[in-house]
């Protein structure tokens, strides 16, 4: 699983403030080559997701290495709209 954490860093110091978590959860249904992973949005507290997506038949040896594009993938699952 990879667990990406969105937080406001104020610019002169002072405490962070977490604004959001995404997470995404490899289902264990891929091949050696390709994985297809759920995406879940969560606020602050946690609990319900606010938006979930799939990324499916992730090429596993990406150009921009695979967590990154991966990261890049699932944010697009989450609005609807294909990565260009």
């Amino acid at each position: 699983m990879l667990r990406v954490r969105l937080e406001h860093v104020p610019p002169f110091g002072g405490t962070s403030e977490l604004l959001g978590i995404m997470e995404i959860v490899n289902d264990g249904s891929g091949t050696e080559d390709s994985g297809n992973y759920d995406v879940v949005l969560r606020g602050v507290g946690g609990g319900r997701p606010q938006r979930e997506g799939r990324v499916g038949g992730f090429l596993l040896r990406n150009r921009y290495g695979p967590p990154w594009e991966l990261v890049y993938q699932a944010l697009h699952s989450l609005t609807g709209r294909p990565p260009r």
